[in-house]
């Protein structure tokens, strides 16, 4: 069973974000509000639309932090290239967005994560950002992969060239209330079964680990 199949991915990119229409040059397209430095003051963390490209159909995208008033505190620097750390845009081929925003391993810092671009269903790639106080400073790349399968256990490992012949299980989105850490998970065994399910998460400092599982996992 090949893993890229067209009916394969159109049973299982639900969970993928693509292209959503262009907006205007210096829009905030995308915003979440969060306590960044615990003080009990709520600041904005925006995309802000750059390099809008109308026959691309695709436009990029600047990280920034508001303060309750609107006013920029932090802004990433604008990225020309998807290899560059602060890399967030939307193109045909795949988005790059904020996922996720909040405590993910409870060390009382927030982290923001954002997917690499990304068309079929390989694993997924999470650009990895942590506050600092000042900035949000690039943790570099890596992959929520279940070390060993079965285990419920997913460890941040480098990214790994995949061609969906051997086994491997992965985290594919995190969604929902940060506390909870909803995560969709998605498994392909030895022989070609795959299989997909929701779980609720709790994180460390090496990874993250099933606590229950919303929807068991399950063929399509």
């Amino acid at each position: 069973m090949n893993i890229r199949s067209p009916l394969l991915l159109g049973l299982l990119l639900s969970s993928l974000v693509f292209a959503q229409p262009l907006p205007q040059t210096g829009q905030n397209y995308q915003s979440k509000t969060i306590d960044l430095n615990g003080d009990g003051k709520v600041e904005k963390v925006v995309l802000s639309a750059y390099n809008i490209d109308k026959n691309m159909e695709g436009h990029w995208g600047q990280l920034r932090v508001l303060n309750g008033q609107g006013k920029p505190i932090w802004e990433a620097p604008k990225t020309k290239n998807v290899g560059q750390p602060f890399a967030f845009g939307s193109w045909p081929y795949g988005v790059t967005g904020i996922e996720w925003l909040g405590d993910i391993d409870g060390d009382k810092k927030i982290e923001l994560l954002a997917p690499r671009p990304i068309s079929d269903v390989s694993p997924k790639t999470y650009l990895r950002y942590r506050w600092n106080g000042k900035a949000f400073i690039s943790l570099g790349p890596k992959m929520l992969l279940e070390s060993p399968i079965g285990s419920g256990r997913f460890l941040w490992k480098d990214p790994v060239e995949w061609d969906g012949s051997s086994a491997l299980s992965w985290v594919m989105t995190l969604s929902g209330d940060p506390k909870e850490k909803a995560a969709e998970i998605m498994t392909y065994g030895i022989g070609g079964e795959f299989k997909s399910g929701q779980a609720v998460m709790k994180g460390d400092g090496l990874g993250l680990t099933v606590v229950s599982w919303k929807r068991p996992l399950a063929s399509p």
